[in-house]
Protein backbone atom coordinates (compact mmCIF):
# COMPACT_ATOMS: atom_id res chain seq x y z
CA UNK A 1 0.00 0.00 0.00
CA UNK A 2 1.25 3.48 -0.78
CA UNK A 3 -0.04 6.27 1.43
CA UNK A 4 0.54 9.92 2.21
CA UNK A 5 -0.24 11.28 5.63
CA UNK A 6 -3.88 11.64 4.65
CA UNK A 7 -4.59 9.53 1.55
CA UNK A 8 -4.24 5.94 0.42
CA UNK A 9 -2.74 6.15 -3.05
CA UNK A 10 -2.78 2.50 -4.06
CA UNK A 11 -2.50 -1.09 -3.00
CA UNK A 12 -1.90 -4.49 -4.53
CA UNK A 13 -4.84 -6.82 -3.84
CA UNK A 14 -4.30 -10.57 -3.57
CA UNK A 15 -6.47 -11.12 -6.65
CA UNK A 16 -3.91 -9.27 -8.80
CA UNK A 17 -0.83 -10.74 -7.13
CA UNK A 18 -1.80 -14.21 -5.88
CA UNK A 19 1.85 -15.31 -5.49
CA UNK A 20 2.26 -12.72 -2.70
CA UNK A 21 -0.57 -14.05 -0.52
CA UNK A 22 1.92 -15.31 2.05
CA UNK A 23 4.32 -12.39 1.72
CA UNK A 24 7.61 -11.75 -0.05
CA UNK A 25 11.15 -12.88 0.66
CA UNK A 26 12.69 -9.65 -0.65
CA UNK A 27 11.64 -6.08 -1.43
CA UNK A 28 13.26 -3.48 -3.64
CA UNK A 29 13.25 0.18 -4.54
CA UNK A 30 14.89 1.93 -7.44
CA UNK A 31 14.76 3.22 -10.97
CA UNK A 32 14.92 1.81 -14.47
CA UNK A 33 15.92 3.35 -17.78
CA UNK A 34 16.00 1.57 -21.13
CA UNK A 35 17.88 2.59 -24.26
CA UNK A 36 15.71 3.22 -27.30
CA UNK A 37 16.45 2.19 -30.88
CA UNK A 38 19.28 4.75 -31.01
CA UNK A 39 21.14 2.94 -28.22
CA UNK A 40 21.10 6.10 -26.11
CA UNK A 41 19.79 5.65 -22.58
CA UNK A 42 17.62 8.48 -21.22
CA UNK A 43 18.37 10.51 -18.11
CA UNK A 44 17.07 9.08 -14.86
CA UNK A 45 15.55 11.35 -12.25
CA UNK A 46 16.84 14.89 -12.67
CA UNK A 47 19.69 13.71 -14.91
CA UNK A 48 22.30 14.14 -12.16
CA UNK A 49 24.27 11.42 -10.42
CA UNK A 50 24.03 11.41 -6.62
CA UNK A 51 26.44 13.88 -5.04
CA UNK A 52 25.19 14.09 -1.46
CA UNK A 53 22.61 16.78 -2.17
CA UNK A 54 18.97 15.73 -2.20
CA UNK A 55 18.00 18.59 -4.50
CA UNK A 56 20.31 17.30 -7.28
CA UNK A 57 19.33 13.66 -7.85
CA UNK A 58 16.17 11.56 -7.58
CA UNK A 59 15.62 10.12 -4.11
CA UNK A 60 13.54 7.85 -1.93
CA UNK A 61 13.06 8.92 1.67
CA UNK A 62 11.44 7.39 4.75
CA UNK A 63 11.87 3.94 3.19
CA UNK A 64 10.27 1.07 5.05
CA UNK A 65 8.30 -2.10 4.43
CA UNK A 66 5.63 -3.95 6.39
CA UNK A 67 6.44 -7.10 8.36
CA UNK A 68 4.08 -10.08 8.51
CA UNK A 69 2.47 -8.36 11.53
CA UNK A 70 1.93 -5.23 9.39
CA UNK A 71 4.45 -3.29 11.48
CA UNK A 72 6.59 -0.78 9.55
CA UNK A 73 10.24 -1.84 9.41
CA UNK A 74 13.21 0.26 8.27
CA UNK A 75 15.77 -1.72 6.24
CA UNK A 76 18.71 -2.91 8.31
CA UNK A 77 22.07 -1.68 7.01
CA UNK A 78 23.72 -5.11 6.78
CA UNK A 79 20.68 -6.65 5.09
CA UNK A 80 20.60 -4.28 2.11
CA UNK A 81 22.19 -4.77 -1.29
CA UNK A 82 23.00 -1.98 -3.72
CA UNK A 83 23.12 -2.56 -7.46
CA UNK A 84 23.89 -0.29 -10.42
CA UNK A 85 24.38 -2.02 -13.76
CA UNK A 86 25.48 1.03 -15.79
CA UNK A 87 27.70 3.03 -13.44
CA UNK A 88 29.03 5.15 -16.29
CA UNK A 89 25.55 6.59 -16.80
CA UNK A 90 23.80 6.21 -13.45
CA UNK A 91 24.65 6.20 -9.78
CA UNK A 92 23.34 5.30 -6.33
CA UNK A 93 24.19 6.73 -2.93
CA UNK A 94 22.63 4.91 0.01
CA UNK A 95 22.54 7.11 3.09
CA UNK A 96 20.86 4.35 5.12
CA UNK A 97 19.09 5.63 8.24
CA UNK A 98 19.99 9.32 8.19
CA UNK A 99 18.70 10.08 11.68
CA UNK A 100 16.88 13.06 10.16
CA UNK A 101 13.11 12.79 10.84
CA UNK A 102 12.07 14.06 7.41
CA UNK A 103 14.45 11.71 5.54
CA UNK A 104 14.65 8.58 7.71
CA UNK A 105 16.15 5.77 5.63
CA UNK A 106 17.01 7.44 2.33
CA UNK A 107 19.01 7.10 -0.86
CA UNK A 108 19.64 9.12 -4.01
CA UNK A 109 19.95 7.75 -7.53
CA UNK A 110 19.94 8.74 -11.18
CA UNK A 111 22.21 10.06 -13.84
CA UNK A 112 22.54 11.67 -17.24
CA UNK A 113 22.14 8.53 -19.36
CA UNK A 114 23.83 8.50 -22.75
CA UNK A 115 25.84 5.74 -24.43
CA UNK A 116 25.98 3.27 -21.57
CA UNK A 117 27.13 0.14 -23.41
CA UNK A 118 25.83 -3.38 -22.94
Amino acid sequence: MITTHRYIIGYWPKELLPHLRVGAATVGWGGFANAGSTGISPPMGSGHKPDGHYNHAAYFRDVHFLTSNLAPQVPIHGDTEEYVDRSGCYGLKNDHNTGIPFLGYAFTFGGPGGHCGD
